[in-house]
């Protein structure tokens, strides 16, 4: 017995037999239909969802393939192209902080980061995080009618419920409209895009922890080579303060005898009391086993002097010529006098190299709530202004730490009729710690 078929029945994906809900605008009812013909024919919204899910298996594999992140924002950025004509896009994270949004993606124009970052101060991105849905921001400033040109089409970035920033697509108006398939779309290649960049981002953290860990860990070398030398020096200072009290003793001795020669021994005199200011000022710098390190105002043109009295003979015998124009009655930095002195000796190792002749003016200067400390050299020496804080060099990395510890700012200009000028600046109002 056979059994003939006649009949055959042709089945579309199971995505083509599900209907376009959308919430009805009457009343409070629930999710009404639109349209059930997506099976009927060459509709439009079939070839539509055909191609969005093309557009989003190629973003997939993209980024897939090259997870860097110049490749993630170029696939991120023809993906949207292929939904619609834009004009400019931005994909905006939260700062650390979280009080302002910043763009991760280039060509950004700066009044559509000034339009995002008052529109979320302002409160106007609450309820684009609450709801989780997009708006519609109209670009006025480039326009000269009252009627937009151009709308902003600001969509939240979201992971695991933690609002971590927006999505913000300039297009033409009326183009990309709230609850449309174009919205969901694009939220899902943000669902693909974000976890990777946020990834990255992490990534780009624990490394500059890590360089952080490396700059800290050479200051506690630093600094417990410097308490090494610190306990040499007192040691050594009390042993040579003892024999020069009986050098004096003797001097005193011999001052008295019949054929004294009192120039002679006035000379001697005078000779010892430089040793011993000498061994002063440096027992006086060396003293780093503070272990209290209290913050207090600190006076800062004698930190200077002091820090001058030390390196005077070596400037000497190297030939560079070391000047101070400090100005009197300069208001205190709320600082410790080894954290300045720290900061003194790395500006020093920068500007002053062995083996250089020239010279240099350490100059300090009250300026509106600031203490301004300048370095002036006659050589033009080549510093990283830019990226101070991965220099190859420790004592500019040691320099960028301890001015930021003061809330402080660099500046570094250097030319070759100028030289090279170091500006310090300290605040003296300094934010509140708990």
């Amino acid at each position: 017995m056979r059994i003939i078929k006649n009949n055959t029945y042709k089945y579309d994906p199971f995505y083509c037999t599900l209907p376009i809900v959308k919430k009805s605008t009457i009343g409070n009812s629930n999710l009404r239909l639109l349209k059930e013909e997506l099976s009927e024919g060459n509709n439009p919204i079939k070839l539509k969802v055909d191609d969005y899910f093309k557009l989003v298996s190629d973003l997939n594999m993209d980024i897939n393939k090259n997870p860097d992140l110049n490749n993630i924002l170029y696939s991120f950025a023809k993906a949207l192209n292929c939904i619609t004509n834009v004009k400019e896009y931005g994909l905006y994270f939260f700062d650390k902080n979280k009080t302002n949004l910043v763009p991760i993606n280039e060509n950004v124009q700066e009044h559509t980061t000034v339009l995002i970052n008052s529109s979320f101060k302002e409160g106007i991105l609450d309820w684009l995080f609450e709801e989780e849905k997009a708006i519609i921001l109209p670009d006025f400033k480039n326009s000269n009618t009252l009627r937009p040109k151009f709308n902003y089409f600001i969509v939240p970035l979201t992971e695991k419920k933690n609002n971590i920033g927006v999505l913000s697509v300039l297009v033409k108006a009326n183009v990309l409209k709230e609850n449309s398939i174009e919205e969901e779309v694009i939220k899902t290649l943000l669902g693909l895009v974000t976890p990777r960049i946020e990834n990255i981002k992490k990534k780009t953290e624990l490394i500059e922890t890590y360089k952080e860990l490396q700059v800290y860990q050479s200051k506690l070398t630093n600094d417990f080579k410097l308490s090494a030398v610190g306990e040499l020096t007192f040691g050594i200072a009390e042993e040579v303060l003892s024999s020069l009290q009986i050098i004096l003793s003797n001097i005193d001795f011999l001052e008295k005898g019949p054929n004294a020669d009192l120039d002679s021994i006035e000379d001697v005199k005078n000779q010892v009391q430089k040793i011993r200011n000498v061994i002063s000022r440096l027992v006086k710098f060396s003293d780093v086993n503070d272990s209290k390190m209290q913050i207090h105002p600190c006076n800062v043109n004698e930190v200077i002097t002091d820090f001058y009295n030390v390196i005077a003979s070596s400037v000497k015998k190297d030939n560079y010529e070391c000047m101070l124009d400090l100005e009197k009655e300069l208001p205190p930095v709320l600082s410790h006098p080894n954290f300045i002195n720290q900061i003194l000796v790395n500006v020093y190792s920068v500007l002053k190299p062995v083996g250089r002749d020239g010279g240099m003016i350490i100059q300090t200067k009250d300026a509106k709530d600031q203490i301004i400390i300048k370095f002036f050299t006659t050589d033009n020496i080549k510093i990283p202004v830019s990226n101070l804080d991965n220099s190859n060099n420790m004592s500019l990395r040691i320099l960028d730490k301890l001015m930021k510890k003061h809330e402080g700012e660099i500046k570094i200009n250097s030319s070759d009729a100028a030289g090279t000028t170091v500006i310090l600046i300290f605040p003296l109002r300094r934010r509140l710690r708990s």
